[in-house]
């Protein structure tokens, strides 16, 4: 095991495996958020304002909601053991204790769309055509991606975003290596989030698509149905 000093702090985090030895989702980009403010001497929220979210014009994506914006705010929701999905009660979520570059952020639809179309524009303003390069390229050798195993199933069931498939993993994105049946294209870029929101990036298609369904747990089955029969309607109009 190796450790390593906590960026501006005391504490110790150990890594559970030499890098390099296996991929597995971790605290990664939560590091590369800390390592941005250190570097730019500006909070992550003031980072993102300045050099993302208000160059792309994503007005509505930031860490906070403001009052004025609360009635705008998707509900989250929760399977029950018996099947029923059961509305979690919404409230006005307080300024946050940290900033995360794992995560933390709140935003629309649209304003994520005009994210994957910078990535689709090879960078537009925001970044040089090799970088987006080197984040849709493997960068995990021979290691495999996208397969968790879980231990809090009323959060997350067992994942496996590409059933059958060897996934490989560029910088920040899941990368399938071959054609999707009646679906996305080979080389294509993808995440999700928690609340079963996916993504993905097809370069080759020049098109980028997302949904947000707004509840747990992640991988539900029928969450996947959904995204499954979402990308073939896509794929079939285009």
């Amino acid at each position: 095991m190796i450790q390593y000093e906590a960026l501006g702090g005391n504490s110790e985090t150990t890594y559970l495996f030499e890098p390099g030895a296996r991929w597995q989702y971790g605290f990664s980009t939560d590091w590369i958020g800390r390592i941005i403010e250190k570097v730019s001497g500006q909070t992550l929220e003031q980072f993102f304002q300045h050099s993302v979210t208000g160059p792309l014009g994503m007005a509505d994506t930031s860490f906070s909601i403001p009052a004025m914006k609360f009635d705008r705010m998707s509900s989250r929701f929760a399977r029950q053991a018996e099947g029923s999905i059961r509305e979690i009660p919404r409230k006005l979520p307080g300024p946050p204790k940290a900033l995360s570059g794992g995560g933390g952020l709140y935003g629309t639809a649209p304003d994520f769309v005009r994210f994957m179309q910078m990535i689709l524009r090879k960078g537009d303003r925001l970044l040089k055509a090799p970088t987006i390069d080197l984040m849709s390229a493997n960068q995990i050798g021979d290691l495999n991606a996208g397969k968790l195993k879980s231990v809090r199933p009323d959060v997350a069931s067992d994942t496996d975003l590409h059933p059958g498939f060897n996934d490989k993993f560029g910088l920040g994105f899941l990368l399938n290596l071959v054609d999707v049946d009646g679906g996305r294209s080979a080389g294509s870029m993808a995440w999700a989030g928690i609340d079963n929101t996916y993504f993905w990036i097809d370069p080759r298609r020049e098109l980028c698509a997302a949904i947000m369904m707004q509840f747990l747990p992640f991988c539900d089955q029928e969450a996947v149905g959904l995204l499954t029969d979402f990308e073939r309607a896509i794929y079939q109009n285009t």
